[in-house]
């Protein structure tokens, strides 16, 4: 994953070890997940126990086409996503 940000109108490089580790631990999390994860998106119902980043794959996977998408389809986007917002805060 290759990230770049702008603040105030220039570039701006986000701190590598800091990006890398909260990729890491929402990788970690989704890992955490798979046995739901895994399931076609439709049949899932209950997720507001789920970390944040896989509850933004189901919706993504369920919007998109749930009947036949699995959640882990939508894993990047949902990854770069949580660190767009992190990094906006």
């Amino acid at each position: 994953m290759y990230v770049v940000t702008e603040k105030d109108g220039s570039r701006h490089d986000p701190c590598r070890s800091e990006t890398e580790a909260f990729i890491g631990r929402n990788l970690g999390m989704i890992g955490d997940c798979l046995p739901v994860l895994r399931q076609r998106a439709g049949r899932i119902v209950r997720y507001s126990h789920l970390p944040p980043v896989a509850a933004m794959m189901i919706r993504a996977a369920q919007t998109v086409d749930g009947a036949s998408l699995t959640p882990m389809a939508a894993v990047a986007g949902a990854v770069s996503d949580r660190l767009k917002e992190t990094l906006q805060a």
